[in-house]
């Protein structure tokens, strides 16, 4: 359990930093950053700032060693955590 929480922490601080990687103006062709990051940025902002939370409540529940919940969260995290932003603001790889 204690892994799973370092890992969530690492990703929550990860997810914090978000925003200020993709400053205005920097879309390029070597980037998989979709063109919506800057067109929606509130969006983009939000699905972050979402990564962040999931991140700290899984942290948490690792914490508490609430093996159940961690589970759960684990299953849905990829979707509701990552996904929230690399699929709309993400091009597929290519």
């Amino acid at each position: 359990m204690e892994a799973a929480a370092v890992n969530a922490e690492t990703i929550a601080v990860s997810a914090s930093h978000i925003g200020p990687l993709f400053p205005a103006g920097s879309l390029s062709d070597q980037s998989k950053a979709k063109p919506e990051i800057w067109q929606k940025w509130s969006e983009f902002e939000a699905a972050a700032k979402n990564a962040e939370t999931l991140a700290e409540q899984l942290r948490d529940a690792a914490r508490a060693k609430d093996q159940a919940r961690v589970e759960a969260m684990v299953k849905e995290f990829g979707a509701k955590a990552c996904g929230a932003c690399h699929t709309p603001f993400r091009q597929p790889a290519r």
